[in-house]
């Protein structure tokens, strides 16, 4: 499972000086849409593979 992003409210980070607790829960990313953007050529493989899905 890749890690795609993580949604605190800022108020409970300032109020519990944390991010995890409370109610955390995961989401399923199928791998086809979980693609891992860390140059330019990831991204634009990412960008190919948009468009054809998309056609």
């Amino acid at each position: 499972m890749a890690t795609v992003a993580y949604v605190v409210r800022s108020e409970f980070v300032l109020t519990h000086n944390a991010a995890f607790e409370g109610r955390v829960r995961a989401v399923h990313v199928p791998a086809e849409r979980a693609i891992d953007i860390d140059t330019l050529l990831d991204f634009k493989i990412a960008e190919y593979l948009l468009n054809a899905r998309e056609q």
